[in-house]
């Protein structure tokens, strides 16, 4: 089924049945919005996060909890419902990230999230917060991928994909380990898929990233 965006009206709540559309329409950077799967209506939240300024607006939802981050050179700040977008946290980002680069946002199932972007050093710089409820914190691994271009939880943990098609895997000592392949941007989580700069193949992995295999759609 082929659906054409339309705008339509404000929601109470992200809907069961809808997804955000944060990257689909021109206006979706700045304001939480849902598509309805069934109409292609594009309909913001009626409660937005109180995040100001400029800079790109990153959201992701699990279940009942949706999480929004605002990066930018200005600084960065994010923002958390537990309730579907009725209600926002509003939850302070503390400095030494570099946020002029690529900044990914990941949800976590049960209700926390990481956010993955640079440190000046050009080393990665992780932040995880467990819930609605909780801080960040900050994770500084040793080494591992100098760019976050995109970022998935399964339930090994994080990874990450960086700008030259590479997957790496943070582990539970706070350090990355890089994968096998070059699976390109990641996405999913209990069956992990990659979509490489090959066009028309994307690749799929059963076991959090440790093999990969071509698979071209029909």
């Amino acid at each position: 089924q082929i659906l054409h965006l339309r705008t339509g009206p404000s929601v109470d709540a992200l809907p069961a049945d809808a997804v955000l559309a944060s990257e689909l329409c021109p206006t979706c950077a700045d304001a939480v919005t849902a598509v309805d799967l069934t109409t292609g209506e594009l309909r913001p939240l009626r409660s937005q996060p109180a995040l100001s300024g400029f800079g790109l607006r990153l959201a992701r939802v699990d279940g009942n909890v949706l999480w929004v981050a605002q990066v930018g050179p200005s600084g960065g700040l994010t923002a958390v419902s537990a309730d579907r977008g009725r209600t926002w946290r509003t939850i302070p980002l503390a400095a030494g990230m570099v946020l002029t680069d690529p900044v990914v946002l990941a949800s976590i199932p049960g209700g926390g999230a990481y956010l993955v972007g640079r440190r000046p050093n050009d080393l990665p710089d992780v932040r995880r917060i467990d819930g609605p409820g909780g801080d960040w914190r900050r994770i500084t691994p040793p080494d591992g991928p100098n760019s976050a271009y995109s970022a998935v939880v399964d339930a090994r943990g994080l990874l990450v994909g960086d700008g030259n098609g590479k997957a790496w895997r943070l582990g539970p000592d706070d350090r990355f380990t890089a994968l096998p392949g070059t699976p390109g941007y990641l996405s999913g989580s209990r069956v992990l898929l990659g979509l490489p700069s090959t066009p028309g193949t994307v690749e799929l992995s059963y076991d959090g990233g440790l093999t990969w295999q071509s698979e071209q759609p029909g």
